[in-house]
């Protein structure tokens, strides 16, 4: 069964994928998300947005498909996966291996720009950075003089905000623990370099394949709310991988 994701949801949803062109679409940049790349020996290919009781909900573009699969609790949400047919037509989950997390679209293909700068100012209907306006859909939690990275999209009436990325909020964990929660979410503990803990899942811009993560590995995390609880629970708009000698 196909699900079709339509209109502003669709375009708003994002992933990061590898291309070497950005072909033109009705004047706007488009790049071929990994998600919809023709792999010959997959029933079908993308990202895994949820697992309920009929299936493994995989996005590729704006269709949602869904399959009955034997190995579905080896993977997570946001996994990027192909399905595969085995012996007497047994469908099974392949991890994909991302790459190119510097290029930044929409599941539709559609270029995502940046913009990195001081805020100058924040309304309801906008965040001003180095000098111009990009609109927003809510107030931004974010005050005037904050280092900023501002993602947005231009569809021909003005640049509209998709993530604001607070540079001066970076907290770096080293993760001690991965494991599964019941909705197939990969959850992370993990301690700051003061000793502070924290249970959180990996959401926002992801810039590394979670299935590559593992104990012992540093994230950058652009924190946008910290609870204080024990450990500390987290929300994010972004997520890096720190390696060895940036640490």
């Amino acid at each position: 069964m196909k699900i079709i994701m339509a209109g502003a949801l669709a375009s708003m949803l994002i992933l990061t994928a590898c291309g070497t062109e950005a072909p033109r679409n009705n004047g706007i940049d488009v790049i071929e998300p990994a998600s919809v790349t023709n792999y010959e020996k997959y029933e079908w290919a993308g990202k895994i947005v949820g697992f309920e009781a009929e299936g493994v909900h995989i996005m590729s573009g704006d269709v949602i498909d869904i399959f009955k699969v034997d190995n579905e609790n080896d993977f997570y949400l946001s996994q990027e996966v192909g399905v595969i047919k085995g012996e007497e037509g047994k469908l099974s989950l392949e991890d994909i291996k991302e790459t190119g997390f510097d290029i930044n679209h929409t599941n539709m293909g559609h270029m995502i720009s940046e913009v990195t700068g001081k805020v100058e100012e924040v309304t309801e209907k906008y965040i001003k950075v180095n000098g111009k306006k990009y609109n927003t859909y809510e107030t931004q939690d974010i005050v005037k003089g904050t280092n900023v990275t501002v993602e947005y999209l231009n569809f021909g009436e003005g640049d509209n905000v998709v993530s604001v990325h607070n540079n001066d909020f970076v907290i770096n964990i080293t993760i001690s623990e991965i494991s599964r929660g019941e909705n197939g979410a990969m959850l992370l503990s993990g301690k700051d370099k003061d000793g502070g803990e924290y249970n959180f899942a990996p959401e926002g811009r992801l810039m590394f394949d979670i299935s590559e993560l593992e104990v012992g590995d540093t994230l950058g995390v652009y924190a946008t709310s910290v609870m204080e609880s024990y450990p500390m629970q987290l929300n994010a708009s972004k997520m890096i991988k720190i390696e060895n000698d940036e640490k």
